[in-house]
């Protein structure tokens, strides 16, 4: 994922029985890197796409030890 970027979208679309959401509602409860999830705004998809909050990387420092 990109560097500082800890909010994603996931479009899983609308259907008559929602398969798909249900998948990734349940993968997402399971991730250890998320720390929540709601759908989407209308303008952003609605139901039919949610917005992901991640973990932020862990940055690593390369300056040297003294």
């Amino acid at each position: 994922r990109a560097e500082n970027q800890n909010v994603i979208k996931i479009v899983h679309g609308k259907g008559p029985q929602a398969i798909l959401k249900t998948y990734v509602n349940s993968w997402l409860r399971q991730h250890r890197e998320v720390l929540a999830f709601v759908s989407a705004p209308p303008d952003q998809g609605g139901t039919g796409a949610v917005l992901v909050l991640l973990k932020r990387a862990e940055t690593t420092s390369t300056a040297p030890k003294r």
